[in-house]
């Protein structure tokens, strides 16, 4: 979830899935910020949800926030990264949920 205050701050909560055959041993993606959730307080706020284990190796949230900061809309960066993780991984299935300062 993305949230917008009446001042303009952002913020963004998401959870784990506690995926059941998760790979034993790494921290879940939704205690690294940058993989689960990124705000950027000035900008633009991001979240995804997704196998952690993939989503992992490609920062998602904080692609989108980069993305939209180099003048990418929200609904354009979130589909230039989940393109980008399905290259590699066609099976993927996942989200990512963007918010600009704009709301």
């Amino acid at each position: 979830m993305i949230a917008l205050d009446p001042n303009g701050d952002m913020g963004v909560g998401m959870s784990t899935n506690r995926l059941s055959f998760k790979i034993s041993g790494p921290v879940s993606d939704s205690a690294v910020i940058e993989n689960g959730a990124y705000v950027d307080n000035e900008g633009d706020g991001a979240c995804a949800t997704g196998n952690g284990d993939i989503m992992r190796r490609f920062v998602p949230s904080y692609h989108v926030v980069q993305l939209m900061r180099q003048g990418e809309s929200p609904s354009d960066a979130c589909t230039d990264v989940i393109q980008r993780i399905a290259k590699y991984y066609p099976d993927f299935d996942g989200a990512v949920l963007a918010l600009s300062k704009d709301g």
